[in-house]
């Protein structure tokens, strides 16, 4: 073997030595990074969106405890026979909020997925139907994602 100033790495091939320069280890390196760089994105996204995700499902326990709330409110108010709903229409308004965010959180989660789709090519997911690839379906009631088309929610069952 003979040395040089530049570096060289001897790999074993078929039981031969062959001396790999530094254009190819640099090749090797930048193959190296780049894989490492993809890992970490897509880590990363994963992390994001299982977060959303998390806090998605607080927030529809939130709301379907909050509508348990009104329906015994309610009750007791028939009960009663009173008519003030004050109490039941806060709550309404509480729920409206949750559900706002979810919807914004659900759009954060396609944001995410779309910008792991640029780095990594692939088609982007809209809320527009575009073809079959690039639809995306959310249940007006419970704001649950589905990539392809589906008639009924699987979380509510709600019609989409």
């Amino acid at each position: 073997m003979r040395w040089t100033s530049q570096l060289i790495l001897e790999v074993l091939k078929d039981g031969k030595v062959v001396e790999v320069g530094n254009d190819k280890l640099e090749r090797i390196k930048d193959i190296i990074t780049k894989g490492i760089v993809a890992v970490n994105i897509k880590i990363s996204a994963f992390l994001e969106i299982s977060k959303i995700k998390t806090r998605i499902i607080t927030l529809q326990n939130d709301i379907k405890s909050m509508k348990y709330d009104i329906g015994s409110m309610f009750y007791q108010l028939w009960e009663r026979n009173e008519s003030d709903y004050s109490k039941i229409n806060d709550i309404c308004q509480i729920i409206q909020q949750k559900l706002k965010t979810i919807e914004i959180l659900n759009e954060d989660i396609i944001r995410l997925k779309n910008q792991e789709k640029e780095v990594f090519g692939g088609k982007k997911i809209g809320y527009e139907k575009k073809d079959e690839t690039e639809s995306v379906f959310i249940c007006s009631n419970c704001k649950a994602i589905y990539q392809s088309e589906v008639k009924f929610c699987r979380k509510c069952g709600n019609k989409i």
